[in-house]
């Protein structure tokens, strides 16, 4: 697993955390700006953290 060195942590700006709650039988996509995205499915609450200048957008599953 590769991580940002401290020079590049700081240009990334500060680490922000977020709770989603996700419901039984919706599919949900965790999208990172320049990344990727992550499908979820099932029911539970999970935490994301992540740098406050990578745009994380929660969104209805696509597939």
């Amino acid at each position: 697993m590769l991580f940002p060195t401290k020079k590049e942590r700081n240009s990334l700006g500060e680490i922000h955390t977020r709770k989603i709650v996700l419901k039984a039988g919706v599919k949900t996509d965790i999208s990172y700006a320049g990344l990727g995205f992550i499908s979820l499915s099932g029911e539970g609450e999970i935490e994301l953290k992540y740098f406050s200048k990578i745009k994380v957008v929660i969104r209805k599953a696509i597939f």
